[in-house]
């Protein structure tokens, strides 16, 4: 079965920035979760193989999320934060930033919510090197 997301990996001036998209019914579909979770931590991991600079953003081209998403944007922070890294999440869906927020994400150490890519690229050329301690 072909994977209904997409997973684009990049790196862009130094810093990991990996886009993702799926459509809306991809909240219901039984074989999502998983695959879009592996995809999203396998992309960060392969390219913060080849950088010094462990951050990532992670910018979502969607109408709408679940909770399959939420548990993908979880291990993926889990993985950027092992390597001592920012994830930064950009163009999250404005109608469901609150579930996101009283989830507690945000609240993170070493994640950020913001509204569009350009802004997170512009917090990420403070952290060059990490998370502020």
């Amino acid at each position: 079965m072909k994977p209904n997301f997409k997973v684009e990996p990049a790196v862009r001036q130094g810093v990991i920035e990996i886009t993702a998209s799926y459509p809306e019914f991809a909240m219901t579909d039984a074989g999502f979760d998983e695959p879009f979770r592996q995809q999203l931590v396998q992309s960060y991991e392969k390219l913060a193989k080849t950088q010094e600079n462990p951050n990532c953003i992670l910018t979502l081209k969607v109408e709408v999320a679940g909770s399959p998403v939420v548990k993908a944007i979880y291990e993926l922070w889990k993985a950027v934060r092992a390597r001592l890294g920012v994830l930064i999440l950009a163009d999250y869906p404005p109608d469901y930033v609150r579930a996101l927020t009283d989830l507690g994400l945000p609240s993170l150490p070493g994640f950020e919510l913001v509204s569009n890519t350009n802004e997170a690229r512009e917090k990420m050329v403070t952290r060059r090197t990490g998370p502020e301690t």
